[in-house]
């Protein structure tokens, strides 16, 4: 997650940092967190090489519902269809947005908190 968080950091503004991991600050009204969400075992071939699918998303808290899904619609502008091949080991990579930004739901601090997902495709040979 740090290589993607890392990316999409240098590609848009983002309106709060950091990039939290797996859990929102409740003392921030304005955050955003990147998760690994559960996915399939990957494929391993008698080679040695591998193949598989990394899914993870992205949620946005925000005083204004307005602000936090702009904020993911940038996100998946900046991620979605990417291919990146920087990430070492790793021959074939590509991001995929698989759902729209859609709303979570709203903290007892009246922040709402909207969520995108995405799947990594690898090949590791």
């Amino acid at each position: 997650m740090s290589e993607i968080n890392a990316r999409l950091a240098q590609k848009i503004t983002l309106y709060a940092t950091p990039i939290y991991i797996d859990a929102l600050p409740k003392a921030v009204p304005e955050a955003i967190m990147s998760r690994q969400d559960p996915g399939p075992v990957e494929t391993r071939y008698m080679d040695g090489s591998r193949a598989g699918d990394f899914n993870f998303s992205y949620y946005a808290k925000s005083k204004t519902r307005l602000t936090a899904n702009n904020q993911l619609d940038a996100i998946v502008a900046a991620l979605d269809l990417v291919t990146l091949s920087a990430i070492t080991g790793v021959t074939a990579v590509s991001i995929e947005v698989t759902t729209n930004p859609f709303f979570e739901g709203e903290t007892d601090k009246h922040e709402y908190v909207y969520t995108v997902s995405f799947t990594f495709s690898y090949v590791i040979s």
